[in-house]
């Protein structure tokens, strides 16, 4: 089993922090950076990380969240199986990552996901990149994040999971419930409620019979 792992970032040193609490179960990390507003040379202080092995960098000049994603993946090794992407600021350890693991590897699983502690709105409900451990046979058979999302609020996370269960029966798993993020206090109301817009948009572009069953599925999980 070979597990990689996307990180995006800038201007944020405690990225060395979180590969080193990955490490012991991730075999490569790739880290995009996005070059054009990262002032404190990420990519020079990743190769003096003790990891500097396990990290391939990418750095971008034309930058978004999907697009870094996207930069990821087309970069995974040919061995990989399953592709964490993670945020900065959650706290995932080894045992929460085992259940994300495990849900993953499920039979029809897209990708073992978790909630986020004092988060309550639809869109943390969903899977989110902040924290999701991806079946890398989703992006074979369904394709990559859909990079016109990133100037349209974003979800293309929950776009593939819609993607995967519609065009080929498979199911988001929830792994982990109430994950700590350290860098929640910092999403402003206009992100929620981009990305509630966003929602809606990314619904309508599929039948609403299958729209209302992922998410009536989504909700029972959390019971």
């Amino acid at each position: 089993m070979t597990i990689e792992a996307i990180l995006r970032t800038y201007n944020q040193p405690e990225i060395l922090d979180l590969i080193s609490k990955l490490a012991p179960f991730i075999n490569n990390f790739h880290v995009v950076i996005n070059e054009a507003i990262d002032t404190i040379n990420t990519a020079e202080r990743l190769k003096d990380s003790p990891y500097h092995k396990q990290i391939i960098s990418h750095q971008l000049k034309n930058y978004g969240w999907s697009i870094a994603l996207n930069t990821g993946i087309e970069a995974l090794s040919s061995e990989c199986n399953l592709v964490l992407a993670i945020s900065n600021g959650v706290q995932l350890d080894f045992t929460s990552f085992e259940k994300l693991k495990d849900k993953t590897q499920e039979k029809r699983s897209s990708c073992g996901y978790s909630t986020f502690e004092d988060r309550r709105e639809f869109s943390f409900k969903v899977p989110r990149n902040t924290c999701a451990l991806w079946n890398r046979q989703v992006f074979n058979s369904v394709g990559l994040f859909d990079e016109s999302l990133d100037s349209a609020g974003g979800m293309e996370d929950y776009d593939l999971t819609l993607k995967a269960y519609i065009q080929e029966g498979l199911f988001p798993r929830l792994g982990v419930k109430n994950l700590r993020n350290i860098s929640y206090h910092a999403i402003s109301p206009k992100k929620l409620d981009n990305e509630s817009k966003a929602i809606k948009s990314i619904e309508s572009r599929y039948p609403e019979e299958k729209v209302s069953e992922l998410r009536t599925y989504l909700e029972n999980q959390l019971q």
